[in-house]
């Protein structure tokens, strides 16, 4: 009489998807035909080859995301005139070469910069701030905010179009979440928004509505 290859117990005995070793060593896994349970044999060099596929696309995942930031060790020969653009952008004041304006314009913004200005001026920074703006790169791909929690939000009508009820009532909103997620005083208490002209609460609103601050607040938010 033949001897069984697959294991001795039944089917029915398990759940779907049980492996065991049979009776001629291989491994078998327990399906569901249309009428019943029966044990069915493994292809171990498939099984081994979907796991080694499994761990090749970890791989491409983690080389997809070196590559969104690799390239930005690539030479680029940006122009004194771009570089200039992007100090007027981001409201920073500094002269001499090339590298002196890149390293200036991240040492006065703080790194609040957009990631394709950092890849601009990545080549003219020195080491310890391409090794800054790499990590930032790194952490904007891969841990992106998409919920600021109340730190910024786009405006929905021209600063000039908010009354003066608006412009306090969204102030206090934008105070209350920064000082709870950076527990820092934003020196806007109640009693100093009563007393600012308009026009002065609306200077106080616009780092809010800014890109500034929506770096800045994803920088937090990171933390």
């Amino acid at each position: 009489m033949a001897t069984r290859q697959a294991p001795s117990e039944s089917a029915n005995d398990f759940t779907l998807g049980t492996k065991k070793r049979g009776n001629d060593g291989n491994l078998w896994i327990i399906i569901q035909t249309k009428t019943s349970k029966r044990w069915a044999k493994l292809n171990e060099n498939k099984l081994q080859k979907t796991k080694k596929n499994k761990k090749n696309n970890q791989t491409n995942n983690q080389n997809k995301t070196k590559k969104n930031i690799i390239h930005i060790n690539k030479k680029k020969d940006i122009s004194v005139n771009k570089l200039k653009q992007l100090l007027k952008k981001y409201n920073v004041t500094t002269r001499g070469s090339k590298e002196k304006m890149a390293r200036g314009l991240v040492r006065v913004s703080n790194f609040l910069i957009e990631s394709k200005d950092l890849e601009l001026i990545y080549d003219l920074l020195d080491e310890a701030q391409q090794k800054k703006a790499t990590k930032l790169i790194q952490d904007r791909i891969n841990k992106p905010i998409t919920n600021y929690k109340g730190m910024y939000e786009p405006p929905t009508k021209p600063l000039s179009s908010m009354t003066r009820e608006e412009l306090i009532k969204n102030l206090q909103k934008f105070r209350d979440s920064w000082e709870k997620i950076t527990t820092r005083d934003t020196d806007l208490s109640d009693e100093r928004l009563d007393d600012e002209p308009t026009h002065q609460l609306r200077n106080l609103i616009k780092f809010y509505y800014s890109n500034n601050a929506k770096l800045s607040a994803e920088d937090w938010l990171r933390k």
